[in-house]
């Protein structure tokens, strides 16, 4: 039976709903924005963050982090256009270099690299790794640092490189659960790409373990996919099926989940592999309808 995830951001949602002073309701409400967007929920961070930046009195720390969020926010919606994500990188990433803060400007340049990732801008991978490894030259050995690293390796095919960088980012992680999550999710899809199929399953595991713990349906749903095409791959159609099929309902449970057509089409490719052709066909085209793979 799986466990349910404290709920740290009902918590904070009860306690804004009394009278605060101006400066704890805001520090409130962006620790409320975090916890939401940690479970990968950005359809309610999205309406908090919006009325955190309205307000005009953020600090620079708070302001630079208020924007990463919102750069974070934007990934996972996927539905603004091209020119306000990039927008929102961006500013996130200017914010974060006024606050002197090292954390703050790696989590930007990832979001900024995730950004660029998605909409095919290979400049901008190149730069934010550029950028990164200059921060870690400085002397910087923080995770954020190498999983940026790791991330923009990946996008450039530097497979093994990407692994070495993942490895060190989960030696330096502290207590960063979502961050972990993403860090094995990563070092599995390395493995992968190295043919080294049973690790490739052991990592991702571990990710989706944190996942379900903290509660993020999105980033469960995802590694789920993942674990569906490497079992494919070792022929293991059974699994693929059962992983398919848990991550299409994942994904459908949250709100959301950018990449739920993936994982439609992943467990199509275990039914198709079975002989079962009406189901694979089925799961091309509930996506149009929004319906759960039989």
């Amino acid at each position: 039976m799986r466990q349910e995830p404290p709920q740290k951001h009902s918590n904070l949602e009860s306690l804004l709903s009394f009278d605060q002073e101006e400066d704890l309701s805001r520090r409130m409400q962006l620790l409320l924005a975090k916890a939401l967007l940690d479970r990968s929920n950005a359809s309610k961070a999205m309406p908090v963050l919006e009325t955190l930046l309205r307000s005009g009195s953020l600090s620079p720390r708070d302001l630079a982090e208020a924007t990463r969020l919102v750069s974070n926010a934007e990934f996972l919606l996927a539905k603004s256009p091209k020119s306000l994500r990039v927008a929102a990188a961006k500013t996130a990433l200017e914010a974060a270099r006024k606050t002197d803060d090292v954390e703050l400007v790696l989590k930007a340049l990832l979001e900024y690299a995730r950004t660029s990732k998605n909409l095919g801008d290979d400049e901008g991978v190149r730069q934010t790794r550029c950028q990164t490894a200059a921060i870690i030259d400085s002397g910087s050995q923080l995770p954020s640092a190498y999983l940026t690293i790791a991330y923009c390796d990946f996008y450039t095919y530097e497979i093994r490189s990407a692994l070495t960088s993942l490895e060190r980012a989960v030696q330096l992680n502290g207590r960063d659960l979502a961050q972990l999550s993403f860090i094995h999710s990563g070092i599995g899809s390395c493995h992968f790409n190295l043919c080294d199929f049973p690790k490739a399953l052991l990592s991702p595991s571990q990710g989706l373990e944190i996942a379900e713990r903290i509660g993020d349906d999105s980033r469960a749903s995802r590694i789920l996919s993942n674990l569906t095409i490497v079992s494919t791959t070792l022929a293991r159609y059974d699994d693929a099926i059962r992983f398919g099929r848990r991550s299409i309902e994942l994904g459908k449970r949250s709100s959301n989940q950018p990449e739920l057509v993936t994982a439609y089409t992943n467990l199509g490719d275990a039914y198709l592999l079975t002989g079962d052709q009406e189901r694979a066909s089925d799961c091309l085209e509930r996506p149009r309808n929004g319906g759960y793979a039989r």
